[in-house]
């Protein structure tokens, strides 16, 4: 029997190849800090299995996992705006630095897609890896971001 993380990394979860790209992307997010392993490997590592077994949007996780690349310290600068003042964006889990980065990455440079698919697609995927007091928590944050970088909220 395969484990559940062993699923997550090899399996679609969704239909929706847009979904699956997301979390692909938080994953490789994560492998790339965790590891600090380079960029082009794990993207490399991605495409020759995650990626195509979970039949995720290609473009859409390539845009993604560069954006956060090359531009992690303004998002984690802009995630830590929104945190409580005893808390920095380091001291968060590994896996929510990667998943916020990736949901705020989005937010900030895709406004054709509505904040409402956006923060959907978020706390789906922060329900595979956390409870309900990080869900809201992930909302609230995501909330408060779109309010900044967004003229429609």
């Amino acid at each position: 029997m395969e484990d559940f993380e062993g699923i997550i990394a090899s399996q679609p979860i969704t239909d929706d190849p847009r979904s699956e790209a997301r979390l692909c992307a938080v994953q490789a997010v994560f492998q790339i800090r965790l590891t600090e392993d380079t960029f082009g490997n794990v993207l490399a590592q991605f495409h020759n299995g995650t990626v195509a077994s979970r039949k995720a949007d290609v473009k859409l996780f390539n845009k993604l996992v560069e954006e956060v690349a090359t531009n992690i310290k303004r998002y984690s600068d802009l995630i830590s705006t929104y945190l409580k003042e005893t808390w920095t964006f380091d001291r968060l889990d590994s896996t929510m630095q990667a998943l916020l980065l990736v949901g705020v990455t989005e937010l900030s440079n895709y406004p054709n897609t509505p904040l409402k698919v956006i923060a959907t697609e978020y706390l789906t995927i922060t329900r595979v890896f956390f409870d309900e007091s990080q869900v809201k928590f992930v909302n609230g944050l995501l909330n408060s971001v779109a309010k900044a970088v967004r003229e429609e909220v």
